[in-house]
């Protein structure tokens, strides 16, 4: 019985390792994300670049709407920053969601 729960989550690790993001959302809800796997500020991140690109703006372009550097939305993209509440606010009116559309099933 041992072995077989052993070998179970190493298969578990496996698949859970291969799952990739759909980066082609058009809508932001949808997108479904291991927050316990990657954590609330990747998934932020991805959530953000995901709408960014369907809008397609680069990180240049947006960070000129939301009055801050490129390299800083890299980071926040990347859940590199630990991001403000009004800077997130800055950037989903920038991007037309609204804070709840970004959040929604976090």
């Amino acid at each position: 019985m041992d072995s077989f729960v052993s070998n179970f989550h190493k298969d578990t690790k496996i698949k859970l390792n291969k799952v990739k993001f759909d980066l082609s959302y058009t809508e932001i809800s949808p997108f479904h994300c291991y927050v316990e796997k990657i954590g609330i500020l990747v998934c932020i991140g991805q959530r953000l670049k995901a709408r960014r690109k369907n809008l397609a703006m680069t990180q240049a372009q947006l960070s000129y709407k939301v009055d801050t550097d490129p390299s800083y939305i890299r980071k926040v993209e990347s859940g590199k920053v630990n991001i403000s509440i009004a800077k997130l606010q800055e950037i989903v009116t920038a991007l037309d969601i609204s804070l709840s559309e970004l959040l929604k099933g976090i």
